[in-house]
């Protein structure tokens, strides 16, 4: 579930300034934002529900109404309603490696892309790879507005996210092996 909340969380951070606040329209991007996700990461889907990622919905809906109180409480200069004055950070970020050159950067994405794009690809070399680069990587992600940086331009810039084992590989970075390994969803299945 740490995992779960994590997910939520950098999603909350990702759509709070570019949802719709309006219920109506709010609502639909909820949906699509929920389908998307849950069909790319099936790991995210929670049975028992009306749909797959109603759960997701649920749970980034809410945080998301959360960002946004705390949001108006900010600018109104109240207090916070918490007994904590420590804002929480969103990312936990634990660089694994220095900040490579930029045309290493860029041979490595390309070798990350053509290597993604094999029938088998060769995933311990791609992990390497993620690590090498996960620097440079945090650095161009949190460069861009997130007006300008969408799901699709990091999937497209990074191919290789588009397999789970590599996305969990990123996770690693930020939560650890152990907390990861053991994560395993809702389902019965290892990730390994």
């Amino acid at each position: 579930m740490m995992i779960y909340t994590d997910i939520v969380k950098e999603a909350s951070a990702f759509y709070s300034s570019i949802c719709p606040a309006e219920t109506a329209a709010a609502k639909i991007s909820m949906s699509n934002i929920g389908k998307t996700l849950v069909e790319q990461f099936p790991v995210l889907a929670v049975s028992g529900h009306q749909n797959p990622w109603s759960y997701f919905n649920d749970k980034l809906s809410s945080a998301l109404r959360n960002t946004r109180c705390r949001m108006k409480r900010k600018l109104a200069g109240l207090p916070p309603g918490s007994t904590s004055q420590v804002p929480k950070k969103l990312r936990v970020i634990q660089p694994p490696t220095d900040e490579i050159s930029e045309d290493a950067y860029a041979r490595h994405v390309a070798a990350l892309k053509a290597e993604a794009c094999k029938t088998r690809p060769d995933l311990t070399h791609m992990k390497s790879l993620l690590h090498q680069t996960h620097v440079n990587r945090r650095k161009w992600i949190d460069g861009k507005p997130s007006t300008e940086l969408r799901l699709a331009t990091v999937l497209e810039e990074y191919t290789c996210f588009h397999n789970p084992e590599m996305l969990l590989e990123e996770f690693r970075f930020f939560k650890g092996s152990d907390v990861v390994d053991k994560f395993a969803g809702f389902y019965d299945c290892p990730l390994r």
